[in-house]
């Protein structure tokens, strides 16, 4: 990922079992949570439309000796692949990011304030977690201290 770049389209992603997706660009956004064949399919669709400066920011995903005594999930690792593979082929950008940097930077509040708040969508909820980091670091977000801040419509 270039550092400098200013990204007009992002697709945040939560993977997993459910995996958990939020789009942002063109003054627009949407969500969603999706099995990973149907949500493999949404991603390389909008690789395929999306344009140069666009970015995929995905959960990371480790293996630990906790992980491995707790759940294996190997999907979570498969859709990562895919994906890296997705935005390589479209010449998409493709940004990791931990889950732990994602949940402190996009607190409820924060969510909430940002109009990215999902009831009863955890995974959604959790890739909104991932675009408002990302796009904090891009210098894209609104002042999230601001509690009169909006970003794009839905």
């Amino acid at each position: 990922m270039n550092g400098s770049r200013h990204y007009t389209s992002y697709l945040a992603v939560d993977p997993g079992l459910t995996t958990g997706w939020a789009i942002w660009g063109d003054h627009h956004k949407a969500h969603g949570q999706d099995e990973p064949m149907p949500f493999l399919d949404l991603a390389e669709e909008w690789a395929a439309l999306a344009r140069p400066a666009s970015v995929m920011v995905v959960e990371s995903y480790r293996i630990t000796a906790e992980t491995v005594r707790k759940s294996r999930q190997p999907w979570s690792l498969e859709i990562i692949g895919a994906l890296r593979w997705i935005a390589h082929r479209h010449g998409v950008d493709f940004l990791m990011q931990t889950p732990a940097d994602a949940k402190a930077f996009g607190h409820d509040a924060r969510l909430k304030r940002l109009g990215f708040w999902v009831p009863g969508q955890d995974h959604a909820r959790d890739a909104y977690r991932h675009l408002a980091l990302a796009l904090a670091k891009h210098r894209r977000l609104p002042d999230a201290s601001d509690s009169s801040c909006t970003v794009g419509d839905t």
